[in-house]
């Protein structure tokens, strides 16, 4: 079996399977990357316990012979990456599953191992369920809420992002450690007449978030009661569910926070940047707001050090003091895109609401941070 693909489309492709492959597999033929010859595509396949890649690539197949072999993923990525751009031809002998990669100037060898064990697609099965939504808008409800999601070793629900599908073709993305809460809403999805409720765990989160593009092709997405699936143009990705019950999250959005502050995100995340070298381990840091000032004031327990900021602002309330984790506002402002954002407040005791000033049409993103006892 010959074929020739071009270096850099091929580890690209291999990087990103790569994520997929743990470092201990309990089964040794799950170390290695599926190659299927199929007239002139080459598919790859990644898999592990939970987790099922695919892609597609354009080869140049020199004897026009199909095959499936399993090559180390490791060895493999380390050494194209390291080759320039250039066609590379790989020549693999069936009988004795020995690989030869041959390139302009270097040749390499190793040996590989036979696809008979490595695990079948068995794909989704019963009642499947499937919706259709934009590259970007998934994108963005995964990076705009990701960073809300939690470390918690009981509650594993609570390490997910929880998508909303409702009537009328509306998805939220939602995720929460319960100090913070992140949710993306998006309107205008092809989602037919599906409404449920899917929680998609932080590490495929993250892995899909680095294969999405900021492009209004579409993504398919289809699950049944233990795997979801999401289809782009390049990849095909399965991954399981988790199970439990999300929090009631609409429940516990304010909606009487009539005092507005409006500010600059990155003024205010400088600031608090600096200021949260002093703070102690609460991550206090306190807010006094006036009508257009915001004096940012943080010490440490015993004021041996403390450090203060005052920022130009609009505030339609009366003189309010509130305390805020350094920690969660600069994680929150540093995921909103937005030039200036608005900050929703009623009183000390209860959570603030951010929001970008200008959001995409079809689009409502909002941050809620829990408020800290103010001494």
């Amino acid at each position: 079996m010959r074929f020739t693909v071009s270096s850099g489309e091929l580890v690209s492709r291999l990087q990103t399977m790569g994520k997929i492959i743990s470092e201990k597999v309990s089964i040794p033929i799950m170390s290695n990357i599926l190659f299927s010859v199929r007239g002139n595509s080459l598919i790859l396949t990644a898999a592990n316990s939970e987790n099922r890649m695919t892609t597609t690539l354009d080869i140049q197949n020199e004897e026009g012979q199909d095959g499936d072999i399993c090559i180390p993923s490791a060895k493999l990525t380390d050494y194209i990456r390291h080759l320039p751009e250039q066609p590379i031809l790989f020549v693999i002998n069936t009988e004795t599953y020995e690989l030869a990669i041959n390139s302009q100037s270097a040749v390499s060898r190793q040996v590989c191992v036979g696809a008979e064990e490595y695990p079948e697609d068995k794909g989704l099965e019963g009642d499947v369920k499937s919706f259709s939504i934009t590259e970007d808008a998934l994108l963005s409800g995964i990076s705009s809420t990701v960073f809300a999601t939690a470390n918690d070793t009981i509650r594993a629900f609570m390490n997910c992002i929880y998508i909303d599908i409702e009537q009328g073709g509306t998805v939220s993305f939602v995720a929460t450690d319960s100090h913070k809460m992140a949710r993306y809403m998006r309107s205008n999805v092809e989602t037919g007449d599906l409404v449920c409720g899917i929680l998609l765990n932080k590490k495929p989160a993250m892995l899909l978030r680095s294969i999405l593009s900021k492009t209004t092709d579409e993504v398919k997405v289809s699950f049944d009661s233990r795997s979801i699936m999401f289809e782009t143009n390049m990849y095909r990705y399965v991954t399981r569910l988790s199970e439990g019950n999300f929090p009631a999250y609409k429940s516990i959005i304010p909606n009487n926070n009539d005092f507005r502050l409006t500010i600059n995100r990155q003024d205010m995340l400088s600031a608090l940047m600096r200021v949260s070298v002093f703070v102690d381990g609460t991550h206090l840091v306190k807010c006094e707001l006036f009508s257009n000032s915001l004096q940012m004031i943080a010490q440490d327990t015993d004021y041996s050090y403390s450090a203060q900021e005052t920022i130009a602002c609009e505030y339609n309330g009366p003189e309010l003091t509130i305390g805020f984790s350094g920690k969660y506002l600069t994680e929150s402002l540093s995921n909103i895109e937005s030039a200036d954002v608005t900050f929703e407040l009623s009183d000390p005791s209860r959570p603030g609401m951010i929001r970008p000033l200008t959001q995409e049409e079809n689009t409502d993103m909002l941050v809620m941070i829990m408020p800290m006892n103010v001494q």
